[in-house]
């Protein structure tokens, strides 16, 4: 599959879900462009930070750097 294909079958797992936070790796299939996360997050109208060094998370917030 394809980079779009995938980003497709998470959307569509997650849209039946109730999930705060979704987490990809840093390894990708498609070579480490890193496309799935963007798409996904255009599938789903939802923010994305596309690189993070950091996690914290405290009760109900979490922070990422």
């Amino acid at each position: 599959m394809d980079s779009y294909g995938i980003a497709a079958q998470i959307a569509a797992v997650a849209k039946d879900g109730s999930y705060d936070l979704i987490m990809l790796g840093k390894e990708t299939i498609d070579y480490n462009g890193s496309s799935v996360g963007g798409m996904l997050a255009e599938m789903l109208t939802l923010p994305l930070v596309s690189l993070a060094t950091k996690l914290d998370l405290s009760a109900n917030t979490a922070t990422i750097t």
